[in-house]
C-alpha cells in the first residue's frame, strides 16, 4: 500500500510551468482540461446551487488553480478558495490571480486535514487527486466535514469498471491501491460520511494516453470517446462524480 501521502513526495519540485506544459498545453491537453472543468461546472450549475448569491466554493488539490480559476470566469460571485499542499504551484496560482485582477484565496493545506472550521463552503470540487491519494475514506470524511448542509461534492475518479480495465481486476483493489475506484464503492463510502450521490459524468473512452497520443488534425473526430453518450458513460475510463451533504 502506497504511504497516503506519497503524492506530495512526487510533485513537491515539480515546476509549475512544466507541469501545465506538460498536461495542458498541446490541443489534446486543452481538450482534455477543457472537458474536465467543463465537466464540473455542468454539475455544479445543475446541483441546485445559487450561483447568484456568492457561494463559498473550495478547489482542493488546486495545484497552479486551472479550475479554481475557470470557476471564477464563470461564476464571477462567487467567493473561491483554493488549497494545496505544494507551494511551488500555489506561487504560480497567485501570480496568475494577480496578473488577472481575480480574486481568488490560495492557501497551503493537508487536504487530508484542511484549516477550515466544519461547515463552510456551499461546494467544494477537485480534479485529478483520487488517484492519488490512497486513504480515500479519509479524504471523503475530510471533504464532507468542511461542507455545509446542502452542499456540493464534486471529484474525478479512474474507473476501474471503464472498458479498459486497467491496473487492477475484480476486488483486489481494496488491497492493493491502484488509484481506480468501483463507483458504487465511492457511493458507498460517501453515504457513510452524510453525503448522498446525486449524478456522475462519464468521461474519455479512450483513455488519456492514447487522446494524447492521437494526431491533432483528428482530434475532431473523438468527440464521442472524450464525452461519449449517455448509455456508454458508465464504461469511462474518467468519472466526475458529484454529491450532495444531507
Amino acid at each position: 500500500m502506497k504511504d497516503k501521502y506519497w503524492a506530495k513526495n512526487k510533485y513537491s519540485t515539480v515546476d509549475p510551468l512544466d507541469y501545465e506544459t506538460a498536461r495542458f498545453r498541446t490541443h489534446a491537453g486543452k481538450l482534455i482540461d477543457e472537458t474536465e472543468k467543463r465537466a464540473v461546472l455542468d454539475l455544479l450549475l445543475n446541483s441546485g446551487v445559487d450561483y447568484k448569491k456568492e457561494p463559498k466554493i473550495l478547489d482542493v488539490a488546486t495545484g497552479p488553480g486551472r479550475l479554481a480559476f475557470y470557476l471564477k470566469d464563470n461564476l464571477q460571485e462567487a467567493k473561491i478558495t483554493g488549497v494545496d499542499i505544494n507551494e511551488n504551484m500555489l506561487r504560480r496560482a497567485r501570480e496568475v490571480a494577480r496578473g488577472k485582477k481575480l480574486n481568488i484565496n490560495f492557501i497551503k493545506g493537508d487536504i487530508y486535514h484542511l484549516p477550515f472550521q466544519e461547515k463552510q463552503f456551499d461546494a467544494v470540487t477537485g480534479l485529478r487527486f483520487s488517484m492519488h491519494l490512497p486513504d480515500i475514506d479519509s479524504l471523503i470524511r475530510e471533504l464532507a466535514r468542511v461542507l455545509k448542509k446542502d452542499g456540493i461534492l464534486i471529484f474525478d475518479i479512474f474507473n476501474l469498471d471503464s472498458i479498459l480495465k486497467l491496473r487492477s481486476s475484480g476486488k483486489n483493489h481494496s488491497r492493493q491501491f491502484s488509484g481506480w475506484y468501483n463507483i458504487s464503492d465511492l457511493i458507498d463510502i460517501s453515504f457513510q460520511n452524510g453525503l448522498e450521490f446525486v449524478q456522475k459524468k462519464g468521461l474519455f473512452l479512450c483513455g488519456e494516453t492514447s487522446l494524447r497520443k492521437f494526431p491533432e488534425n483528428l482530434l475532431f473526430m473523438l468527440s464521442a470517446f472524450v464525452r461519449p453518450p449517455l448509455f456508454l458513460q458508465n464504461f469511462s475510463t474518467k468519472i466526475v462524480l458529484c454529491f450532495r451533504k444531507i
